[in-house]
C-alpha cells in the first residue's frame, strides 16, 4: 500500500513537471513567442551574462530578436570557446578590412565552421536553428545519436546532416521546441536563442588554484560577480553521458534539485531550468498543491 501511495506521488509529480518545465523549457530557450522590450525579455540574464563575459557586444544584446548571422556567430563562439589561433581562408567574400575578417579565420581554421561553398563564407548571411545546434554539439563534443526523433513534431523536417546532433541536444536537454511540439530546424536563430544557448547557467569557480565548472540556477549566478568569495554547495551528477557538476547558493535549492532528479524522466538539466524559473518554495508549494487536489 505504501509503494502504490509513493508511486503515485511520483507519477502526480512527474506530471505536474512535464507541464510546468515544459513552459520553462519552450520560454526560457526558444520561445514562439517573445517581448518587443528587451527590459521585459526572457533573454535578458543571458544577453547579460555574454556582454559580461565579452561574447557579445552591449549593441548586439540590445537587440534580441534580430537573427543572427554566421559571422556574429564565429563571433560569439570564438570567445565563448577561448579560440584565437589565425589562418588562412579560401573566401572571396571575406576581406581584411571586414570587422569579421579574424573571427572567420579562426573559425574556419578551428574546423567548426566550413564555407557555404569552397570560395564563399557568406559571413552576412544568417544562421538556422539546426546550424546552430549541430555548431554547438560540434564544440560541446556531443556524439550524434541513432534512431528517430520523436522529440518534435516536426522532426522529419530536420535535415539528414543535423539530425544526429539535434537528437543527442534534444534528449539531454540542451534543446527544447516551441509550445506546440516544433523544432523548426530552417527558421533563423536569433541573438537571444543563441545567447541561451552559449551561456547556460554555468559558472567557474578558483578552489585554492583549481578550476571548477559549475551549472547553477540562474537566480544565483544574478548573485555572483567575478572574483568574490562564495560557498556553493555541490552536487555530483555521474552518468553514461559524462560526469557533471552543479552548485546552489542554498540548500533548499539543493535539495528540491535532488528532489526533483529522483523523479523518473527529469534529469539535472531539467531540473536546473526549473529553479532557474521557480524558487524552491514555489516549486514545493505547486507539487503539494497538485497532490492534495487528487487525492
Amino acid at each position: 500500500m505504501h509503494t502504490q501511495s509513493g508511486n503515485t506521488s511520483k507519477q502526480r509529480l512527474h506530471r505536474l513537471l512535464s507541464l510546468l518545465l515544459a513552459v520553462v523549457m519552450v520560454v526560457g530557450m526558444f520561445p514562439a513567442v517573445v517581448p518587443s522590450s528587451r527590459a521585459d525579455s526572457w533573454a535578458t540574464p543571458y544577453l547579460d551574462k555574454m556582454v559580461g563575459w565579452g561574447f557579445m557586444r552591449a549593441d548586439q544584446a540590445a537587440d534580441h530578436n534580430r537573427a543572427m548571422t554566421r559571422a556574429e556567430f564565429m563571433a560569439v563562439i570564438n570567445r565563448a570557446y577561448g579560440y584565437d589561433q589565425v589562418g588562412e581562408i579560401p573566401f572571396t567574400d571575406v576581406r581584411p578590412s571586414d570587422w569579421f575578417y579574424e573571427d572567420v579565420c579562426i573559425a574556419y581554421n578551428a574546423r567548426y565552421m566550413a564555407g557555404t561553398s569552397e570560395t564563399t563564407a557568406s559571413p552576412n548571411s544568417t544562421l538556422t536553428r539546426e546550424q546552430a545546434v549541430v555548431i554547438l554539439g560540434h564544440n560541446m563534443m556531443l556524439e550524434e545519436a541513432s534512431g528517430e526523433n520523436l522529440n518534435f513534431t516536426d522532426a522529419r523536417s530536420i535535415s539528414d546532416w543535423s539530425r544526429g546532433l539535434v537528437k543527442t541536444a534534444s534528449d539531454q536537454y540542451i534543446i527544447n521546441g516551441y509550445a506546440d511540439g516544433s523544432f523548426r530546424p530552417k527558421s533563423q536563430v536569433t541573438r537571444g536563442e543563441v545567447a541561451a544557448l552559449v551561456a547556460p547557467s554555468t559558472v567557474y569557480l578558483d578552489v585554492n588554484g583549481v578550476g571548477y565548472g559549475l551549472a547553477m540556477p540562474g537566480g544565483d549566478l544574478s548573485r555572483l560577480s567575478v572574483g568574490e568569495s562564495v560557498r556553493v554547495l555541490t552536487y555530483l551528477a555521474v552518468s553514461e553521458n559524462g560526469i557533471a557538476l552543479y552548485g546552489f547558493l542554498s540548500e533548499d535549492e539543493k535539495v528540491m534539485f535532488e528532489k526533483l532528479i529522483a523523479v523518473s524522466g527529469v534529469g539535472p538539466k531539467v531540473a536546473l531550468a526549473a529553479l532557474s524559473t521557480f524558487a524552491p518554495r514555489e516549486l514545493a508549494d505547486a507539487i503539494a498543491a497538485s497532490v492534495h487536489s487528487k487525492t
